[in-house]
């Protein structure tokens, strides 16, 4: 998400202190995302998802 939105800002030609204002917000919104990503494993519905509810805490399991 930073990379993206840094990007972006960069191409566009930001000042430096604007690219650190993007910076900021950018992991801002990827940490909403994220939360509402884990929510939605558990609380969501597989036919909205497009994967089975759960699955991001069997894959962690897993991975231990």
């Amino acid at each position: 998400m930073k990379a993206s939105m840094l990007i972006g800002a960069v191409l566009g030609g930001a000042a430096e202190e604007d690219c650190k204002i993007v910076e900021s917000l950018a992991g801002k919104v990827g940490l909403a995302f994220q939360i509402q990503d884990d929510i939605l494993d558990v609380t969501g519905d597989q036919k909205v998802l497009g994967k089975e509810a759960g699955s991001d805490e069997r894959t962690r399991r897993q991975l231990m």
